[in-house]
């Protein structure tokens, strides 16, 4: 075995080992998702609204939309007509849009996912869906998958985390990890 080729495969080991630790990272504090998220249409790519993640009394992880973000050729829904109980003719800011009950460990077999055993629903289709999700490495990234019976069929959007002092956040109020809510959501 040639010394070029020793040395590329302990790189490869080590970054392999780097993003698997940093990917564990995030399992090990599940909270790292409480915040605010910019929510990004994974079909147009522009920002469609301002979402936060906080921590039900129970312990799960609810995002509630806190203002949508209206541009040029779109007009935001206020309300989600089309939407199952408890959600039908619910105004769609102050609505949880994605919701995880568990996080990922070493025994499940969602394996790359920090948050498995979520749902979603789609205000403007009236459809909630399975989900799951991961942080990127520098906790700046959430790739959401939302489908239905199997992940391989679904769609993914990437919603980008906002910065205390982002000006899409004037207005709403300061973020507080230690704050629990009561949030609604459909019967398990």
């Amino acid at each position: 075995m040639s010394k070029g080729y020793g040395q590329m495969m302990r790189r490869a080991l080590t970054a392999g080992l780097i993003a698997l630790s940093a990917n564990t990272y995030a399992v090990e504090n599940p909270d790292n998702i409480l915040g605010y998220w910019r929510v990004i249409d994974d079909r147009s790519g522009f920002a469609k609204a301002i979402a936060r993640f906080s921590k039900n009394a129970d312990g799960t992880y609810v995002s509630v939309v806190m203002r949508t973000i209206p541009r040029p050729d779109y007009t935001p829904i206020e309300v989600c007509q089309k939407c199952p109980p408890p959600f039908t003719n619910r105004k769609v800011v102050g609505m949880p849009i994605v919701w995880f009950s568990e996080t990922n460990s070493a025994k499940s077999n969602e394996r790359g996912w920090d948050y498995v055993r979520g749902h979603a629903i789609d205000p403007i289709q009236g459809k909630i869906y399975q989900g799951k999700a991961r942080l990127s490495p520098d906790q700046r990234r959430l790739v959401m998958r939302g489908y239905v019976g199997v992940s391989m069929f679904g769609r993914s959007q990437v919603w980008i985390r906002e910065e205390a002092d982002s000006p899409l956040l004037d207005g709403l109020p300061k973020f507080d990890p230690n704050q629990k809510f009561e949030i609604e959501l459909p019967a398990k």
